[in-house]
């Protein structure tokens, strides 16, 4: 039995947003039922994508790997600079916008909290800031 499995960057299934500007990796796998996806998502300039509220206890981890970004969360908005981690509840409106005039590059973790519940880990802010 193979212990590994290498994908190729070209055999990454991917998603483009409808105008060409936003581009995300699914790279999580897809084969297996896991409590948590995870996403590297390219936004070049005016680039820009949103989601409405999932409704299942998620949480979000937004880490930029390069450029800069906004991500709007309900009515709040956060600016993440290269290396900069945002984590929040999936329970409202949110999304991210490029925050620059080259292409900026995330990693978004999706976990779902109704599956890892049980489980005794920990999720969310640790304390106030």
């Amino acid at each position: 039995m193979r212990q590994l499995q290498h994908l190729k960057v070209f055999s990454t299934p991917s998603i483009t947003s409808s105008d060409g500007l936003c581009t995300t990796r699914i790279l999580n796998p897809i084969r297996f039922a896991l409590p948590f996806e995870w996403y590297e998502m390219r936004l070049e300039p005016s680039g820009s994508l949103r989601a409405n509220a999932h409704g299942n206890g998620s949480w979000e981890h937004m880490t930029a790997v390069s450029g800069r970004v906004i991500v709007e969360i309900g009515d709040d908005e956060v600016i993440l600079e290269e290396g900069d981690t945002v984590r929040y509840s999936a329970e409202q409106p949110h999304g991210v916008r490029n925050g620059q005039d080259g292409q900026s590059i995330v990693i978004l973790v999706v976990v779902a909290m109704a599956e890892v519940a049980d489980r005794n880990l920990p999720f969310g802010p640790a304390g106030e800031e």
